[in-house]
């Protein structure tokens, strides 16, 4: 009789050294068509997620061949700026994965999930920078902190990338995605450019800040903040966190950028009233006038073993 457990690995093996796995992988696409190949052989995969730093065992003996680790950074919180000026969203958090063998692992292997950017409770603050989330050689950078207030708006954090953090705006300019191939940060009230594998651009500042820029990988930029318009929204993203929503000084904050995989962004807020958070992974912080900020959400790591 054939084992199935082998059959499978050797399915899969095959599957990883001629690089098709790794392609699915690569483009996001096609995770549900392995794990179905696996279902079908009568074999059914072990998920470990985890959502705070931890230690990954691997089982022995029939512990799997192939393993999908999937890594995201965490996000950043929103800037606090102060009476009538609005504070900018923090960029999401990036989202990195890859096949290994199994056999290439160690007996125990340590997980970093990254914590979320703080929340600002002091006016005129920058927001903070999401952690970096790891597992053996793969690791998802945190989104960048949104920009304290500015007489011409404030920039939205750039979206993390896989090599690293987004960056933190300035007056009226989004703070450029994490590397590579992160979106530049949009100025005086562009929207932030958007980007495949890097992070996304924070939104501009100006009288109406705008819209974080967006990534397929990556973490999203964050939206700038406006000084009597409205404040700009998040970016959306595929694989990352979304970007945190901008504040307003006068009129309405931008709400936060939805993920499809990831965490969605939290919006901005208006006046004494704190921001929303991140949600969990990586989704980045709203910015506020006078009240704290939305805090980051922290990242997560994720194994799957067939």
């Amino acid at each position: 009789m054939v084992d199935p457990v082998r059959t499978e690995s050797v399915v899969l093996t095959n599957l990883f050294l001629d690089g098709q796995a790794a392609n699915c992988i690569e483009e996001n696409d096609h995770r549900d068509l392995i794990v179905s190949i696996a279902t079908g052989l009568l074999v059914v995969p072990k998920v470990e997620t985890f959502t705070a730093d931890g230690t990954w065992t691997k089982e022995t003996p029939n512990g799997g061949t192939v393993a999908l680790i999937e890594v995201w950074g965490a996000g950043g919180s929103g800037g606090q700026a102060r009476n009538a000026v609005g504070g900018a969203g923090g960029g999401g958090g990036a989202y990195v994965s890859t096949m290994v063998l199994v056999s290439s692992l160690g007996a125990t292997e340590a997980v970093v999930v990254g914590a979320g950017g703080a929340s600002v409770t002091l006016a005129d603050t920058d927001g903070n920078a999401g952690g970096t989330a790891s597992f053996d050689i793969v690791s998802a950078f945190g989104g960048g902190g949104g920009t304290r207030q500015n007489a011409d708006g404030s920039g939205g954090g750039g979206g993390g990338g896989s090599i690293a953090v987004g960056q933190l705006g300035s007056t009226g300019t989004g703070g450029n995605g994490g590397v590579p191939d992160g979106g530049a940060g949009g100025t005086s009230g562009n929207i932030g450019a958007d980007s495949s594998f890097g992070g996304g651009g924070g939104g501009g500042g100006s009288t109406s800040g705008s819209t974080g820029g967006r990534s397929d990988h990556g973490g999203a930029g964050g939206g700038g903040s406006g000084t009597s318009g409205n404040g700009g929204a998040g970016g959306a993203t595929k694989r990352g966190g979304g970007g945190g929503g901008g504040s307003s000084g006068t009129a309405t904050a931008g709400a936060g950028g939805a993920s499809d995989f990831g965490g969605n962004g939290g919006g901005g807020a208006t006046g004494a009233t704190a921001g929303v958070a991140g949600t969990q992974p990586g989704g980045g912080g709203g910015g506020t006038e006078t009240g704290n900020t939305g805090v980051g959400a922290d990242g997560q790591v994720r194994i799957t073993v067939w």
